[in-house]
């Protein structure tokens, strides 16, 4: 086995020169790649109790319950976000296709929402927060991006959860109306059709009151703001790899030399 100090010792100008110039070559092609920023939308989920009408008419139940809610509440959004929907919607919204010079065609909208599901990531943060962040060459653009997801999140769930009210109301409606058309002549029918009608109206109003209030899903900690500064590539983190990549393979190369010259 040859000895590693002499080895290095008589190939070292080799090494430098090979690590030198991997390390600069690596340095010239990440400067000129195209630079991208990342912004970052935070939220945390709202309580589950706020789209519950048993949860908001109910003081003792709504007492059991805490004003945000849990990490498991954000399970179903981080599912929703994989979706391709999300990003259909965004896309057409925010007119991406000419802002990332795609073609005028039927596939623009389409592409567009899959080059930006390629440049987000949505996922829940250590601290228990929904954390959206977007990358993109313009700052201005990736911080609209991020929010507008972090937008059509909350407007998807709010419309999800406000169905099952909404069918609830309508039924209550529909059977009211049904109960306030029977007619009988005794008097004990007749009062327990208006003390049934009673309980139905307060029914409705409570629904009423919670499909138009439509409470939020998610709750914005902090809005997307551009950056100051690329996230993308990273300079630095590329060359220092390079060099070292450079050096076990220079190290490796010389090894195989000396040895072939020492069997020649």
């Amino acid at each position: 086995m040859p000895d590693v100090i002499s080895v290095l010792f008589k190939w070292w100008k080799p090494m430098l020169v090979l690590m030198a110039v991997t390390t600069l070559l690596t340095w010239a092609v990440v400067s000129f790649l195209p630079k991208e920023y990342v912004s970052v939308a935070t939220a945390l989920p709202a309580s589950s109790t706020a789209a519950d009408k048993a949860g908001i008419f109910n003081t003792t139940i709504l007492t059991l319950y805490p004003s945000i809610g849990t990490t498991d509440d954000l399970d179903k959004i981080e599912g929703t976000a994989r979706l391709d929907t999300l990003f259909l919607a965004v896309a057409q919204k925010a007119g991406l296709p000419k802002a990332y010079g795609l073609p005028d065609d039927e596939y623009a909208v389409y592409n567009a929402a899959m080059a930006l599901k390629k440049n987000t990531r949505i996922g829940k943060s250590e601290f228990g927060e929904l954390k959206i962040r977007v990358w993109d060459k313009s700052n201005e653009r990736a911080a609209q991006l991020a929010n507008a997801l972090l937008q059509q999140l909350q407007v998807m769930h709010q419309h999800l959860q406000s169905q099952s009210n909404n069918l609830i109301l309508q039924n209550l409606q529909k059977d009211y109306v049904q109960l306030a058309g029977t007619t009988s002549t005794d008097s004990m029918a007749i009062s327990a059709v208006k003390e049934q009608l009673q309980r139905y109206a307060q029914l409705i109003n409570e629904y009423k009151l919670m499909v138009n209030t439509n409470p939020p899903v998610l709750l914005v900690v902090e809005p997307a703001r551009p950056a100051l500064y690329p996230d993308r590539p990273d300079v630095v983190m590329n060359v220092v790899i390079a060099f070292f990549v450079s050096a076990v393979f220079s190290f490796l190369l010389v090894l195989a030399m000396d040895s072939r010259s020492r069997t020649a």
